[in-house]
């Protein structure tokens, strides 16, 4: 059994306008499988995390201690370059402790693609939403504000997960509570 951290996994540039969850199953059912996750859940749509959205109405504040993960998306060439940075960096970077330091800074607001990656997160609801966020540095590589059109709410884990289990069968580890379909697990 090995632990990797979540940083290594890729990021994956979404449209805005696409069925969500049928996007986001695809790339959880593709890191499964490349990196041997037996515990990557399918998410299923919640409109109970629907109430979570006020949080955001007319205010794209990053918030910190909310009972709930989220994540902007829609935001095009960007979002996609922003992604892409990002994905570089944590692949190239030997300092453990700058690692832990972007961490930390996500964990208490979002973690933007990284949310979508953790293998516990078993809801999604998204909503048109639009916010322009203001770039993580560097921002003389990155745009300074990405404008996103999509909000997405998270669950159940409330914590930003750290590490992963891989190099195990994807979808061996779903139960009691689920099933392996092909890599993800499903609830039964």
């Amino acid at each position: 059994m090995k632990l990797l951290f979540i940083f290594a996994f890729f990021a994956y540039a979404l449209a805005a306008d696409e069925n969500d969850l049928k996007i986001f199953n695809k790339y959880r059912r593709g890191i499964a499988k490349k990196y041997g996750i037996p515990n990557m859940w399918a998410l299923q749509e919640s409109a109970a995390l629907d109430l979570y959205g006020q949080y955001f109405h007319k205010n794209c504040t990053k918030y910190a201690n909310i009972p709930f993960r989220y994540f902007w998306t829609g935001g095009m060439a960007d979002e996609h370059n922003f992604n892409v940075y990002w994905r570089f960096w944590f692949k190239k970077v030997k300092d453990q402790n700058q690692v832990e330091g972007v961490y930390k800074i996500w964990a208490n607001e979002t973690a933007f693609f990284l949310e979508y990656s953790a293998p516990l997160q078993k809801k999604l609801w998204c909503m048109p939403e639009t916010c322009a966020v203001t770039s993580v540095p560097p921002r003389n590589m990155l745009p300074e504000k990405i404008t996103y059109y999509k909000l997405c709410i998270i669950g159940p884990e409330t914590e930003l997960a750290t590490s992963v289990l891989t190099g195990q069968k994807p979808g061996s580890e779903c139960k009691p509570n689920g099933r392996n379909d092909d890599g993800l697990c499903v609830p039964i």
